[in-house]
């Protein structure tokens, strides 16, 4: 299941369904090479402006990950 919302996310894994959410999605198309490192930060910029709930760390770490190579 694809989602982001906390309560749901809560009710899928209490009856044992696999969840993910938006970052799952782009660090599945930058691991499959479908979208370019910039691209990749530009998302992950854009994200971050529109949903302050996101793990905030997590992608500050992919960010800088993905400038240091």
């Amino acid at each position: 299941m694809l989602t982001c919302d906390t309560k749901l996310r809560k009710e899928a894994n209490d009856n044992g369904i696999e969840v993910h959410g938006s970052v799952w999605v782009l660090l599945a198309l930058e691991k499959e090479k479908l979208i370019g490192k910039q691209r990749m930060i530009a998302l992950l910029e854009q994200i971050k402006l529109v949903n302050n709930r996101l793990p905030m760390v997590e992608i500050d770490k992919i960010m800088k990950r993905l400038k240091e190579n």
